[in-house]
């Protein structure tokens, strides 16, 4: 009896892993086309370990930021900004001289909803895993629900039932294109449009700009992802301007504490070999707060221990709550 449920088990999930091919194979094909990649696949270089673990990553975080099922998650972490930002611009027209910079945005979700809003936004992304598939999201995709992916596919932990594991979603929940509607219905909105995306270390991309600044900076679970936190936060004090606002929302799960330098370059998916993301000054709360302070930011709203989960299944067995910081701060 187990050999024969479990043998119907393992093609559910061959036919599973055909889906989510399928949706990769589309994303591959145009980073092929846009990053100026071979576009024979064959020629590509073999996939390590850890480019699978990352794959694994990206479609847990498709579902995350682009199913309707990921929504619950998505508001605990994007509502209080974008209500934020809405309260403190009521005006729509106005937003389209606001610039906004989301940094670590992942595959692209916050900065479309920004836009959407109407404000100009740029989105900034680290990783080519996440930069692909957002390329593939925001700029190819037509229709809602265009895809099928298995998002639980590849892990065999806390499943309740076998159906848990390979639970399809659809998407994305909404279309991208509803930008392009805003544009063709306001004659305001700027002839650039509305939102961007820049690929790289924000550390690196944004440090001591010139002319480039921005009214908000946006960061949701990303201060942790912080190679060197002074840079991060230099970064961030330079590329607001005189006055402008920060708003923070994330935990302090520092992502690079346990690099050792000699593993860096092979262990971090990096677009700069130039930066050294193994020196992890990993602070506490209570003094990364005072640093904040030094650099000259004015704290004006902050929120303690909200509980937020990161692309959990809702039907999972496990997985792990955030207590995460949530503050508006303001340049000098």
């Amino acid at each position: 009896m187990v050999k024969s449920t479990f043998e119907q088990h393992l093609t559910d999930l061959e036919n599973g892993i055909e889906e989510n091919a399928f949706f990769l194979q589309n994303v591959a094909e145009v980073a092929a086309l846009n990053f100026d990649a071979p576009s024979d696949l064959s020629r590509w270089a073999r996939s390590t370990a850890n480019d699978a673990d990352k794959v694994n990553s990206t479609l847990r975080q498709v579902y995350r930021e682009w199913s309707r099922e990921g929504k619950i998650e998505r508001d605990q972490s994007f509502q209080p900004i974008l209500s934020e930002l809405e309260e403190m611009y009521p005006d729509r027209q106005e937003r389209h001289s606001v610039r906004v910079l989301v940094p670590g945005c992942g595959l692209g979700r916050l900065p479309l909803e920004l836009a959407a809003l109407g404000f100009i936004t740029e989105g900034n992304e680290f990783s080519y895993h996440m930069l692909f598939t957002s390329s593939f999201i925001l700029n190819h995709i037509q229709n809602t629900n265009d895809f099928r992916i298995r998002p639980s596919l590849h892990g065999f932990s806390h499943n309740r039932t076998r159906e848990d594991q390979l639970r399809p979603v659809l998407i994305p929940d909404v279309s991208p294109t509803i930008l392009l509607q805003h544009e063709v219905n306001d004659d305001t909105i700027p002839e650039d449009g509305l939102l961007s995306m820049s690929a790289g270390s924000f550390d690196m991309i944004y440090r001591k700009p010139e002319g480039k600044t921005f009214n908000v900076i946006a960061t949701v679970f990303f201060l942790d992802t912080a190679a060197n936190i002074f840079n991060t936060l230099q970064s961030i004090y330079d590329t607001l301007e005189p006055g402008g606002i920060w708003i923070n929302f994330g935990p302090l799960l520092w992502h690079y504490e346990d690099i050792p330098p000699d593993e860096e370059i092979q262990s971090l998916d990096q677009t700069s070999e130039s930066e050294d993301r193994s020196m992890g000054l990993e602070f506490a709360l209570d003094d990364l707060l005072e640093l904040i302070k030094k650099f000259g930011f004015k704290f004006e709203k902050r929120e303690s221990n909200i509980p937020c989960s990161y692309t959990h299944a809702y039907q999972s067995m496990g997985g792990f709550i955030y207590k995460c910081e949530y503050w508006v701060a303001r340049k000098p």
